[in-house]
């Protein structure tokens, strides 16, 4: 798994995950305009930052945040918006270094030994 900042190629991508999200909180699955999540996180001056994690070409999900000023006298405060993975990501476990297991063993050789956070 890759954790990297969206970018306005991946707006078409966004747009379907809009709608996904919007299903998930009961609502009506309607793509997000295009033209409106490029303005809004694309812009001079974006209205959030959306983080994306990424199987290979495949997007698992994002978290989508906004900085808030001012917060503990001068200082700025991170206000996550929106933290969403897509069904058939959810409850995929990396094996956590303590498990034993002879399977755990095997498993946690296969997969990334961290996750990229550079943004």
């Amino acid at each position: 798994m890759h954790i990297s900042p969206a970018t306005e190629a991946d707006t078409d991508e966004l747009s379907l995950l809009v709608a996904e999200i919007e299903q998930y909180y009961g609502g009506n699955p309607v793509p997000g305009d295009p033209d409106q999540i490029r303005r809004a996180l694309f812009s001079p001056r974006p209205a959030a930052t959306v983080l994306l994690a990424r199987d290979g070409d495949q997007i698992l999900g994002l978290a989508s945040y906004s900085l808030l000023w001012p917060a503990a006298g001068a200082d700025t405060s991170l206000y996550l918006k929106e933290l969403y993975v897509r069904e058939h990501a959810r409850r995929r476990r990396r094996p956590s270094p303590h498990d034993r297991t002879p399977q755990n063993r095997r498993q946690r050789r296969l997969l990334p030994h961290r996750m990229d956070r550079r943004h």
